[in-house]
Formats: structure tokens, C-alpha cells, sequence
């Protein structure tokens, strides 16, 4: 495999527990859902990571931790 000509790291967007840190002592922080700001964020992240690659080949690496609904 061949060396990348870039990193991008990239991070979800707001989540339940970054609104309210007191949803970690009800819910497991993989349990936690993203806010209606949250996934416009990651909607936006796609729309620019896009722009950025455009049709480039790309390795993607992502957490273990399962999607949430």
C-alpha cells in the first residue's frame, strides 16, 4: 500500500452528551444520539471532505463503536 499524501481527522458532530454531560450518568456514551446540530455538522463535513478529495481514492478509518439509530 502505498504512503498517503494526507491525514484528515475528523470528529463527529454535537452529540446528546455535549449539550447535556449529564446524560452520561442514564446512557453509555456509545448509546448517545447526535443532535439536530450535530448532524447538520456531519452533513457539512461530508459536503466539504468531498470538495476536498473529489474523486481522489481514499482510506477511511473509523471508531469500533457501533451506529446508533
Amino acid at each position: 500500500m502505498a504512503r498517503p499524501q494526507r491525514i484528515v481527522l475528523i470528529r463527529h458532530g454535537e452529540s446528546e452528551g455535549n449539550v447535556d454531560d449529564t446524560v452520561y450518568e442514564r446512557e453509555p456514551d456509545h448509546a448517545l444520539a447526535l443532535t439536530p446540530r450535530g448532524q447538520q455538522q456531519a452533513a457539512e463535513a461530508g459536503i466539504a471532505l468531498r470538495s476536498t478529495f473529489g474523486d481522489e481514492p481514499i482510506s477511511a478509518y473509523v471508531s469500533p463503536l457501533p451506529p446508533h439509530p
